[in-house]
């Protein structure tokens, strides 16, 4: 069950997609002007933004291109000019480990909720993730997280060798079929935990731009930024976040969203058109989303769905999901299992 609080991220995760899609000739700021994005805030090294923000940016930039891999060629773009904070802080001692360690009690400044454990046994070890207590979440967001994860280590420590494995606890990916190229490792799906496994030795190779003083001024930094806490989500973001967990009940959804978010369903059609959105866009973003994560985890009940998701019968949202993907629900599920 996903956390009750408004899951935001580092500014800074952004920055390889934006990137990426310079770098295939894109105009940045018709994707600016398009989704909303404040191109300022992106480029801050301590700036926080929704975690909608980044998953409108990847969907825009996939369905564009037509490249269902542009999140994953993007993180190679993560560089020493867009790293977020926290990474900086991991950059900034003698070794991996130490910087690992060092960085840990900021981890929810980089993704909301995030904890880092670190575990050996003899010469192999394991680093996992997690938000809220449950395994690195959602399955979009680990994918890619990972990967820039991976860029940062060899951006750093250039002699690392890849990891023994990755292991995402989602059953299919997300991103495309080409994580194992670009982890260079053995990825593993539907696991019990999100992380690499590596051999002990690994993390400890020192780290070229290590500067612990530095790496004082910016935990005092850090520090700071999590005390604040005080980034401004707008309303279409709540409404967002609310959705994803309220799409069930007998009330019209209209009116049971402008009662959560204190307004009149005038105020709130309102300002949601202020935003260049609606109801019926963000109930339909939310449906499709929450599908697609139901039939990823292996529900095939098309009335179950349907009754979750607020369709009257597994008809109507048959339909809904062809619109949404073009291909009936049995169709996408085939598709998914052929890529185990």
């Amino acid at each position: 069950m996903p956390p009750p609080a408004l899951s935001s991220i580092s500014a800074r995760l952004i920055q390889p997609l934006l990137r990426e899609w310079q770098a295939r000739g894109r105009d940045l700021s018709v994707l600016a002007k398009r989704l909303g994005v404040d191109l300022e805030l992106a480029a801050r090294i301590d700036g926080r933004i929704p975690y909608e923000t980044w998953a409108d940016v990847r969907q825009f930039c996939m369905e564009e291109t037509g490249d269902p891999t542009f999140p994953l060629r993007a993180t190679e773009h993560l560089d020493a000019r867009s790293l977020p904070l926290e990474l900086y802080l991991v950059g900034s001692q003698p070794t991996l480990r130490e910087g690992t360690r060092y960085a840990m009690p900021f981890g929810s400044s980089l993704v909301d909720g995030l904890n880092v454990q670190l575990a050996h046994d003899g010469n192999s070890g394991f680093a996992s993730f997690r938000r809220h207590d449950e395994p690195f979440h959602p399955p979009e967001l680990a994918e890619y997280f990972l990967l820039c994860l991976w860029r940062f280590t060899r951006l750093v420590a250039p002699a690392s060798p890849p990891p023994r494995a990755v292991t995402f606890t989602h059953r299919w990916p997300r991103h495309g079929s080409p994580l194992t190229e670009l982890f260079d490792a053995p990825v593993r799906f539907g696991t019990s935990e999100v992380g690499f496994r590596f051999e002990l030795p690994n993390v400890e190779l020192p780290v070229a731009s290590a500067d612990p003083g530095l790496g004082q001024l910016l935990a005092h930094r850090a520090q700071a930024q999590l005390a604040e806490n005080s980034t401004a989500f707008t309303l279409r973001d709540r409404a967002r976040h609310w959705l994803r967990n309220n799409l069930q009940g007998d009330e019209a959804l209209g009116a049971r969203l402008a009662k959560a978010m204190h307004l009149s369903e005038r105020s709130l059609r309102r300002q949601l058109a202020e935003q260049d959105t609606s109801v019926r866009a963000l109930v339909d973003d939310a449906r499709r989303e929450r599908a697609i994560a139901l039939m990823e985890r292996g529900t095939v009940n098309l009335d179950a769905i349907a009754e979750e998701l607020g369709y009257g019968n597994a008809s109507a949202f048959g339909r809904a999901f062809r619109r949404w993907t073009g291909q009936t629900p049995s169709a996408f599920l085939d598709r998914q299992r052929s890529s185990e």
